[in-house]
């Protein structure tokens, strides 16, 4: 998910609450590990591992940035500094997918 677009925000903003475009986005929890998201006005289909899945289930459930690093953190034992950074390059890679606002 490296494709480039337009963004009103980045995720390196803590303020920021991210969400789902949710008309123009599915999303299906494939099994406990792995999830899928279809962006259907471009078409796209992307395939999330575990920590992918934490983080979109996170935004679809209203979290702000904070709240999504506290998340990943807590569920996989490391610094919340530690996984800051990965999660922002995740939101804006999201953000540029056409899958979330922010």
């Amino acid at each position: 998910m490296t494709k480039k677009a337009d963004q009103r925000g980045t995720a390196g903003d803590d303020r920021v609450t991210p969400r789902l475009r949710g008309d123009q986005v599915a999303y299906a929890s494939l099994s406990n590990d792995e999830a899928a998201v279809v962006q259907l006005e471009r078409r796209e289909f992307y395939t999330m591992n575990a920590t992918a899945k934490l983080i979109v289930q996170a935004v679809d459930q209203g979290a702000s940035l904070d709240e999504i690093v506290t998340r990943v953190a807590a569920e996989f034992d490391v610094s919340e500094d530690a996984c800051r950074a990965d999660v922002e390059r995740f939101l804006d890679e999201l953000a540029n997918a056409g899958v979330i606002e922010i």
